[in-house]
């Protein structure tokens, strides 16, 4: 009987299909790790500071969103996130924050 060194080419394949997937299945892993560790940054919708500041002065006289993104003409998606994220980094005041005050 001969044996022979040779892997059946079906069960090379098949171990080469296999590594690729752990190695795959690594790197989802590290990317997953990275962006747990690394510093969020906010993605704020880029407007220049006197856009920002009218559209505040806008809210504060109790402009609802949509006339305020009508008026601007501007996204009312933009509007939205520009006043949730200065409200989160604190850069805004509400006018119920300024009546508890």
């Amino acid at each position: 009987m001969v044996v022979s060194n040779h892997l059946h080419p079906s069960l090379s394949l098949c171990h080469i299909l296999n590594s690729l997937l752990a190695f795959l299945i690594v790197q989802y892993y590290l990317i997953l790790i990275n962006r747990s560790t690394s510093p969020i940054i906010p993605q704020m919708p880029y407007l220049d500071v006197e856009t920002r500041g009218r559209l505040v002065g806008m809210r504060q006289d109790g402009m609802s969103f949509r006339a305020i993104a009508q008026l601007n003409d501007l996204p009312l998606t933009t509007v939205y996130q520009t006043f949730q994220k200065c409200q989160e980094l604190g850069t805004i005041t509400t006018q119920k924050k300024l009546a508890n005050q």
